[in-house]
């Protein structure tokens, strides 16, 4: 499965279709042949190397909050099951 994060675009290289995003503190390189006029300062959604689209500002904070949450929840330990009245144990 592949999952698409949000990433701020840092440098363009139009030649090559190529752009250089920021994804969550790391400099990534990625494709923009699926897009076009990517510019320095553009939130995209980049999904296995390639930007897919662009995106809002908004909507970039929104995913990325989104995305840190299930991270979170993702790797916190289990909630153990309440214990209910007439257990045995």
């Amino acid at each position: 499965m592949c999952l698409g994060t949000p990433a701020r675009v840092v440098a363009v290289d139009p030649g090559d279709n190529v752009a250089t995003v920021d994804d969550r503190g790391r400099l990534r390189r990625a494709s923009t042949l699926r897009i076009e006029r990517v510019a320095v300062g553009d939130w995209v959604l980049l999904a296995a190397g390639n930007v897919i689209r662009r995106l809002d500002p908004a909507d970039a904070a929104d995913l990325a909050a989104r995305l840190v949450a299930a991270e979170a929840a993702a790797t916190a330990p289990p909630t153990p099951a309440p214990r209910h009245q007439g257990d045995l144990s």
